[in-house]
């Protein structure tokens, strides 16, 4: 989730919030959650799938036409580089996801907070239109008993 997709979600809870009127979930990340999340989107963008290609590609092909072979194959340089990018861009994107996780429980607990206030506010109520109700029959039957 880029910052952009974010900030279009947080917007939308916003206008909901509004409407209920329930205070504004803000996310609030400490520097390195943001660092995390910066490169963790990078990670995710068709810059970085295209800056990949091309240096693989590169790669490959300087010793393939064997101009300056500095891997020649099995390609075991190439081979660790992969596997070193593969490992902290998984460790980037699951501390971000985690982020993330822990920001929808943080919602869904204050929307369930807010929904068990709710829910006690309408019982209340219930019991309250219960009782009119009950008045007014007897108000019914004394006002039909007087006529």
């Amino acid at each position: 989730m880029n910052e952009q997709d974010l900030q279009e979600y947080q917007n939308k809870i916003e206008g909901i919030s509004k409407k209920m009127d329930i205070p504004f979930p803000v996310l609030k990340l400490t520097f390195v959650q943001k660092i995390t999340e910066g490169i963790s989107s990078f990670l995710g963008d068709w810059p970085y799938f295209w800056i990949f290609t091309s240096i693989t590609a590169l790669w490959l092909w300087f010793n393939a036409i064997k101009i300056w072979i500095f891997d020649p194959p099995p390609y075991l340089l190439f081979t660790m580089c992969i596997s070193v990018l593969a490992i902290y861009g998984n460790i980037f994107i699951q501390m971000a996801s985690n982020v993330i996780m822990r920001y929808i429980l943080w919602i869904l607990t204050q929307m369930w907070e807010s929904n068990r206030r709710i829910e006690a506010a309408l019982a209340l109520s219930n019991e309250k239109q219960d009782i009119l109700n009950s008045k007014m029959d007897i108000l019914y039957k004394e006002i039909k008993e007087r006529i």
